[in-house]
């Protein structure tokens, strides 16, 4: 579990799924549902004969947690998974949340460190989007529509022009009113525009 993370933390740091709060909190989540899931489990005589059935709840109801909190972490999965069947874990029961928040920590530690000597590491710490400030994106669409109404009305035009494409720029990031996107995909606008800033500021 902590090997499947140290893959995405190392080498594909520009997904969603590697950025810090999906590394830690899906793996927190996913170690306490594992845990309290195999904990009730414990509690029937039969547990050894429906081991598996704590084990696949446990991932299935980590993996619908992680997709509702926005949290979806893969490697997470397998944690869920440990704690229903690996004896030497089911042992810890809740000392093992420490251990994998501790084990979390310097493994994100060390991502920083070394992921920032040529390269940005993390992308965001919360969220794709930059809370402090209204979304960019929202403000040059409204912009460009406005000012295609207006260029419209001042030529006598039946109607404005459409904007119907996506355009990526230092600054901004303008879309199509119609276009709804979700944050990884905003994620993704952004992590574009970024590397379009670092390769023009590097020229």
């Amino acid at each position: 579990m902590q090997g499947a993370s140290a893959i995405l933390e190392y080498h594909t740091i520009d997904s969603p799924l590697a950025q810090p709060r999906n590394a830690m909190l899906g793996q927190i989540f996913s170690a306490t549902i594992g845990i309290v899931i195999t904990k009730l489990f414990q509690l029937s005589p039969h547990f050894e004969s429906v081991r598996w059935v704590a084990g696949a709840l446990a991932v299935g109801v980590a993996s619908a947690f992680m997709g509702f909190t926005k949290t979806i972490h893969p490697p997470a999965g397998a944690t869920a998974l440990l704690c229903a069947t690996e004896p030497s874990i089911m042992a810890l029961g809740w000392l093992f949340l420490p251990m994998i928040i501790l084990g979390m920590t310097l493994l994100l530690a060390v991502a920083l460190l070394l992921n920032n000597i040529q390269r940005r590491f993390p992308l965001y710490w919360w969220s794709p989007a930059d809370l402090s400030r209204p979304e960019e994106d929202n403000i040059e669409r409204v912009a460009r529509l406005q000012s295609e109404t207006e260029r419209a009305r001042s030529t006598g035009s039946a109607e404005p022009k459409v904007v119907d494409a996506i355009t990526i720029n230092q600054g901004h990031i303008v879309m199509p009113e119609w276009v709804v996107i979700e944050d990884e995909e905003r994620a993704i606008l952004e992590i574009l525009q970024t590397k379009l800033r670092d390769g023009l500021s590097e020229d």
